[in-house]
């Protein structure tokens, strides 16, 4: 008869990434192996040999060579196209004063135009999405209370992001990344005016997590606790300073893990943001802000030793309004959203195996800083046709999109109508 050596010499059964010190140990399902990199990590690991010479074994504990960078992808944020789809319409219901308490609620399918507002449940029929609540103690002291929010809709209200978010495209990318890294959710927010130019506000946003590791899709759950001074000057201007502690509970900066790579490699990340706005002119105003945040990551699966991650985002921009029509706006926004600047990790792979099953492992030290800085520029204008009638418009260009450094320019053109009847 003939023996068919390649038969014989292939895997029986699905390979698995051993875990333990025996081959017959505790190992990971190969295909299951995954490490999707947030936007802020780039293209980083791209090049980490280690990964490219691993070993997985069959069930009959017989070593293959496996390269497990292939497991390793990139997040892209893209343009967010699906935020063209959301209406942000909202009934309000008010509530009559009682005992010096005013309440208003707002209900509505998706607050913000933003599709991270939704809690992820499926429901139907026209039922409520989100909702928010705002009562005041006294003149001088509000509080507000969420369901189904985005972060930025719970904690960023008169923040820069949430003023360019109205003009331009995903402005808070630049301008507030930490917003960006959990879904929608819930949360409370304390306001109390100091003087009649100083507010200092607290608040508090816990979000379950959204999607899944085989798209990139989704946000991871966790929860912010912020601390916001907003202080506005007699000619207009305003200075923001904001200190958040984001605690990601199965992501960081947005990063999934499955498998090898560990299920559940959470982090705690620690943001300041300063952001303004100063009026150059009765029509002209400048805005800015600049965060920097440092990150604890856990160890999780084949990543560990993890130094601190430090990380920065920023933008600057002009905007005009009543220029080719009363009430209209067009501006100009250019930044760096969120970039890992440093960060390392020891990467710990099977790269062969004993005559007595035993795993041979190898260790290297490598950067997770990506080889590219993404620049972000865009242009927007926005302006009421009629009555309950808007239209927007954005041209939009990335320069070293996904902060890699090889990847061509990303040009964008958005035009959205909103109406209502």
């Amino acid at each position: 008869g003939l023996l068919n050596v390649g038969a014989a010499a292939a895997p029986l059964g699905a390979l698995s990434v051993p875990l333990a010190d025996m081959a017959a140990g505790e190992a990971a399902d190969l295909s299951n192996t995954r490490l999707a990199l947030g936007p802020a990590f780039g293209d980083a690991l791209s090049g980490v040999a280690a990964l490219r010479n691993a070993v997985a074994v069959d069930e009959f504990q017989r070593p293959y060579a496996v390269d497990l960078s292939a497991s390793v992808a990139s997040a892209q944020r893209g343009f967010r196209l699906a935020d063209l789809l959301a209406t942000g319409a909202s009934d309000i219901v008010s509530v009559p004063p009682a005992a010096g308490m005013t309440l208003h609620m707002a209900l509505a399918e998706d607050p913000n135009g933003d599709p991270r507002a939704q809690s992820g449940r499926s429901r139907s029929g026209g039922e409520v999405e989100a909702a928010s609540l705002t009562g005041s103690f006294s003149p001088g002291t509000a509080w507000h209370l969420g369901m189904g929010l985005s972060a930025d809709g719970q904690l960023g209200r008169g923040s820069t992001a949430s003023a360019a978010g109205s003009l331009f495209w995903a402005a808070d990318e630049m301008t507030d990344p930490h917003y960006t890294l959990l879904g929608g959710g819930d949360g409370v927010r304390l306001d109390r005016s100091l003087t009649a130019a100083t507010t200092l506000s607290f608040g508090w946003f816990e979000s379950d997590p959204t999607g899944n590791l085989d798209t990139g899709a989704g946000w991871g759950g966790g929860n912010i606790a912020q601390a916001t001074v907003d202080q506005a000057f007699a000619k207009g201007g305003r200075l923001r300073l904001d200190v958040a502690r984001v605690e990601e509970s199965d992501t960081f900066l947005g990063s999934r893990t499955d498998g090898a790579f560990g299920s559940s490699a959470g982090a705690a990340s620690h943001f300041v943001t300063v952001s303004g706005g100063l009026p150059v002119s009765r029509t002209i105003e400048l805005i800015g802000s600049a965060t920097t945040a440092t990150t604890d990551v856990e160890n999780a699966g084949l990543l560990s030793g993890w130094g601190t991650v430090r990380s920065t985002a920023f933008g600057i921009g002009v905007v005009a309004r009543d220029v080719f029509d009363s009430g209209d706006r067009i501006g100009v926004l250019a930044g760096q959203p969120l970039r890992v600047g440093q960060a390392d990790a020891t990467v710990t792979v099977p790269v062969g195996m004993t005559a007595d099953e035993v795993m041979v492992r190898e260790s290297q030290r490598v950067d997770l800083a990506p080889s590219g800085r993404e620049m972000n520029v865009q242009l927007a204008y926005r302006r009421g046709l009629w009555d309950g009638a808007d239209l927007s418009s954005w041209l939009l260009i990335r320069n070293e999109p996904g902060h890699d450094a090889a990847a061509s320019n990303d040009y964008g053109l958005g035009l959205s109508f909103t109406t209502t009847f």
